[in-house]
């Protein structure tokens, strides 16, 4: 995902005309990737929380 942003900036930066409708699609494709990025790195983060939490309540039930 980065390299595919940063691919798009360098073209856009060496060519005096900075939008092509073909754009749209990448656009597109890397705000999916981003948005399914963000969730997945949130589900983690609920993962490890909930998974912090069963241990520390295993712990107090002695188990």
């Amino acid at each position: 995902m980065a390299s595919n942003t940063e691919s798009i900036i360098n073209h856009l930066n060496d060519r005096k005309q900075t939008w092509h409708p073909e754009y749209e699609g990448y656009l597109k494709s890397n705000a999916e990737l981003a948005g399914q990025l963000s969730k997945l790195i949130g589900d983690y983060v609920n993962y490890d929380n909930t998974k912090s939490q069963t241990q520390e309540l295993g712990k107090q039930l002695g188990f």
